[in-house]
């Protein structure tokens, strides 16, 4: 307790000594601390300058304790003002901190690219240290991969110890994964909102809604990122996010059936069946495997009553579950 009023351990010692026995004299205090007599007036000076104690008026050497509860007030509402300006100090030094890493904002430039997965972790790291309140995410696929879940564990970890939230949309294949169902269950555990879709549809990380990073490239994400500060776009992309956020699943609750009875999976499969997709393409959009395409494209054909994968998506469309 002294300590985080500001008191070293030599004068808590003689402090404490003082309040069990406040008749103790300077020699007293000597024999009790086992301190040098130099070091306990100094302490004595130093309490007195916290007008913790007081030299007697009667000049016998007696020492007065100033009742603690007055005392130690005044020592607290110090302490609680110096921890004030702390927090102003590094409110500042955050800002400025911002104000270094975005200064290229100043010249006009809202769109950066990162080339590469390293350049786009490190930027990960800095933005999610600078978090404010909130981070979103589109994570797609089923399996995540082991890198990069132990790359973002820490930093969730961080973001949710500063009470930063976190809502993240997984895919539904996700569930499938024990790896990735657990990764996800660890960041639920801690406080973070995870949901899943049939489909995500890109990678995607969003700070504070000031700023996104999406992918170079959709289908190849790890080639890089970039990171747009754009008020327009940042705008458009936490409005998708907010629209996918909606229709999503809490994990730990199963997909709910539609009103034909379909599974999101389902009706996910036939939408891209119905738009050209091959087994494969839906495969990876959906981050399942080809043979769970495939027994579900079968099992959907001989629901609908249909020879042929064309006649079931036909079927499926005059039926209204498309």
């Amino acid at each position: 307790m002294f300590g985080q009023l500001g008191l070293a351990d030599d004068a808590a010692a003689v402090y404490a000594a003082l309040l069990a026995e406040p008749s103790l004299t300077l020699a007293d205090l000597v024999t009790h601390t086992r301190l040098p007599e130099r070091t306990v007036r100094k302490i004595l000076d130093q309490l007195a300058d916290l007008h913790l104690v007081e030299q007697s008026a009667t000049g016998d050497h007696q020492l007065v304790l100033i009742p603690p509860g007055h005392a130690l007030s005044g020592l607290l509402a110090q302490a609680q003002a110096d921890l004030k300006r702390r927090e102003a100090g590094l409110e500042q030094a955050r800002a400025e901190i911002v104000a270094m890493t975005d200064g290229r904002q100043r010249h006009g430039d809202t769109v950066t690219r990162l080339d590469g997965v390293d350049a786009v972790r490190g930027r990960l790291r800095v933005l999610s240290g600078l978090a404010r309140f909130e981070v979103c995410s589109f994570s797609p696929g089923g399996a995540h991969r082991l890198d990069a879940m132990s790359e973002s564990r820490p930093l969730n970890q961080d973001l949710l110890a500063r009470h930063i939230a976190i809502r993240a949309i997984y895919q539904d294949a996700c569930r499938n994964d024990q790896e990735t169902l657990e990764y996800a269950t660890w960041m639920t555990s801690r406080g973070a909102s995870l949901r899943t879709v049939p489909v995500v549809p890109l990678q995607l990380v969003l700070v504070d809604r000031t700023v996104a990073i999406v992918p170079i490239s959709a289908a190849e994400p790890r080639v890089g990122a970039l990171e747009v500060r754009n008020l327009s776009i940042v705008t458009v992309v936490s409005a998708l996010f907010e629209q996918v956020w909606q229709n999503a699943t809490p994990l730990g609750e199963q997909p709910p059936r539609r009103r034909n009875g379909l599974r999101p999976q389902e009706h996910q499969i036939l939408v891209l069946l119905a738009g050209g997709g091959t087994d494969e393409m839906i495969a990876r959009r959906m981050g399942v495997s080809v043979r769970t395409v495939r027994r579900t494209v079968a099992d959907l054909t001989e629901r609908l009553n249909a020879s042929s994968r064309f006649q079931a998506g036909l079927q499926a469309s005059r039926a209204g579950w498309l």
